[in-house]
C-alpha cells in the first residue's frame, strides 16, 4: 500500500482496475486541461485534479524521458512567473503506451493503488462538467478537449500485456 489515502471508491473491489491506456487516459490531465481547469474552475480546481495524473518530461545529464506522475495535491503559491516554468515541464501530448504500462508495473511493485475504471469514468466527468458544464454533449472519451488545442494524439488499439 501507498502512503497515502484513497476514498473508498478506489479500494472498490467490485470495480475492475484500469488495465488498458484508454482506462486511464481520461483522468492524465495535459497541460492545456490544467491551465483551463485552473482558470474556469478555481475553487474546486485542487479537489478536481487530486488523484488525476499528469505526464511529466524529466531531464537528467543521460536521458530525457516523460513518467506519469500522481497528483497528490495543490499548493497555492504567490503569483510569479515560476508557475509558467513548473507547467513547462507537464506534456500536452496523450501518454504511450511504454509509459503506461511502466507505470502499472512500477505501482504494482510499490504496491500502490490502481484507480478503478469506475472512478475513471466519475472524476472524467467532474472533470468535463468543470470545463464545459453540461456533459451531455461531450463525448465520454476523456481527452476531447485537446482537440481544441490541435493536440490529436494516434489511436491505439487495447493490448493485452
Amino acid at each position: 500500500m501507498s502512503d497515502y489515502d484513497y476514498d473508498d471508491e478506489y479500494e472498490d473491489e467490485q470495480h475492475e482496475e484500469v488495465r488498458h491506456i484508454e482506462d486511464l487516459e481520461p483522468v492524465v490531465l495535459s497541460r492545456g486541461k490544467l491551465i483551463r481547469l485552473a482558470e474556469k474552475s478555481p475553487d474546486k480546481f485542487d479537489d478536481l485534479v487530486r488523484k488525476c495524473f499528469v505526464r511529466i518530461l524529466t531531464k537528467t545529464d543521460k536521458a530525457t524521458f516523460h513518467s506519469i506522475y500522481r497528483i497528490l495535491g495543490v499548493v497555492d503559491t504567490e503569483v510569479d512567473n515560476r508557475s509558467e516554468r513548473t507547467l513547462e515541464c507537464i506534456a500536452s501530448e496523450p501518454i504511450t503506451e511504454d509509459e503506461f504500462y511502466g507505470w502499472v508495473n512500477n505501482a504494482r511493485e510499490k504496491e500502490e493503488i490502481i484507480p478503478t475504471i469506475s472512478w475513471v469514468k466519475h472524476r472524467a466527468a467532474e472533470i468535463r462538467s468543470a470545463l464545459y458544464g453540461s456533459t451531455s454533449n461531450r463525448k465520454s472519451k476523456g481527452r476531447d478537449d485537446d482537440i481544441e488545442e490541435g493536440e490529436i494524439g494516434p489511436s491505439r488499439k487495447k493490448s493485452k500485456k
